[in-house]
């Protein structure tokens, strides 16, 4: 067998006589298919709070009944906002009444302990509310949320 310049066998100098490199293939990407997201229910859900509106002195007769009769309900916030009551010049003398839906369900008479929370517009208001429920045996938190008394621009 010959020999290469540096003393080996020819064949097994990888100098002088250099493997061929392996021929790779190119790798083909896959071509991702977009899949559907998964079907989703239709189903829409019920509220889980409703919400009342109601002027400080109808909250004070109220509260005084431990019920509202008839309350009229809004499904959420925005809705509250847009109702014809809060389109009057008194609507900083309002309340909303936030209770779970299911506390109400099918009832025309709203017993006031399932309020969870009375929201007004300003703290002056804030201060009229706790004085009234320190009256009675209902336990709702008060809070101060301007936005949803102030209002709508036509």
């Amino acid at each position: 067998m010959p020999e290469c310049i540096h003393g080996l066998e020819f064949a097994s100098c990888d100098i002088c006589s250099p493997k061929p490199k392996p021929v790779v293939e190119p790798v083909v990407a896959r071509q991702r298919v977009a899949k559907a997201p998964p079907a989703r229910s239709l189903k829409v859900k019920a509220p889980t709070r409703l919400h009342v509106v109601l002027y400080l002195e109808e909250l004070a007769d109220a509260l005084a009944d431990g019920e509202l009769i008839d309350p009229i309900y809004y499904v959420g916030p925005e809705e509250v906002a847009w109702g014809e009551r809060r389109r009057s010049k008194r609507a900083l003398e309002q309340v909303v009444l936030v209770v779970p839906a299911d506390k109400v369900a099918g009832l025309d008479v709203l017993p006031l302990s399932a309020v969870q929370l009375v929201a007004v517009a300003n703290t002056v208001a804030q201060v009229k509310v706790r004085d009234l429920l320190a009256m009675t045996d209902v336990s709702a938190k008060v809070a101060v949320h301007p936005p949803w008394f102030v209002a709508p621009e036509d």
